[in-house]
């Protein structure tokens, strides 16, 4: 397997539309797997195909690693369908690999449904609250080029850029 360069901020793929993915083979598989690496490297709890530079609608998340052991419960979501559950939401505080040394607090729907299809081509449901949520919804943002960024005021953005270009 191989690790990938994390595409900082401002790079322009992060601020592009992803392709959907149309073949489920071997190649899918191996680019999976190396972005599961590289979210394991940069200590990552998710990463989208857009933020090793490939503009595909790909993503993984796992927020049950930890620094000295992986998991079996990676989740793989190709060609995502997120939908809010419900009017409640929730404010996290969040980073991104793509923006370093930023953590701010970011609004999201405390629930969500998902419709996805995994690695092999299964389509698959599933609800999620929580952390987890936050992290699908994070990810889920990359595939429609929006970044942590466009998620947060003006104010709030101008320090965060400021904070980012210091790291």
């Amino acid at each position: 397997m191989t690790a990938f360069a994390i595409r900082n901020y401002p790079d322009p793929v992060l601020k592009k539309v992803a392709e959907p993915i149309v073949r489920f083979d071997d190649a899918l598989r191996t680019f999976i797997g190396d972005l599961l690496e590289t979210m394991y490297k940069h200590r990552g709890v998710g990463l989208a195909a857009p933020q090793v530079g490939i503009s595909k609608r790909v993503f993984v998340v796992d927020i049950w690693w930890t620094a000295t052991q992986q998991t079996d419960q990676a989740l793989v979501f190709v060609n995502p369908q997120v939908t809010p559950v419900g009017s409640e939401k929730q404010r996290d505080l969040e980073g991104c690999l793509s923006i370093p040394g930023v953590r701010e607090n970011i609004d999201r729907a405390a629930k969500i449904s998902v419709v996805a299809f995994d690695a092999e081509g299964r389509r698959f449901e599933m609800e999620a609250e929580g952390f987890l949520a936050v992290a699908i919804q994070h990810e889920n943002d990359h595939l429609a080029g929006i970044t942590m960024f466009d998620r947060m005021s003006s104010i709030t953005r101008r320090y965060a850029l400021k904070k980012m270009q210091r790291t």
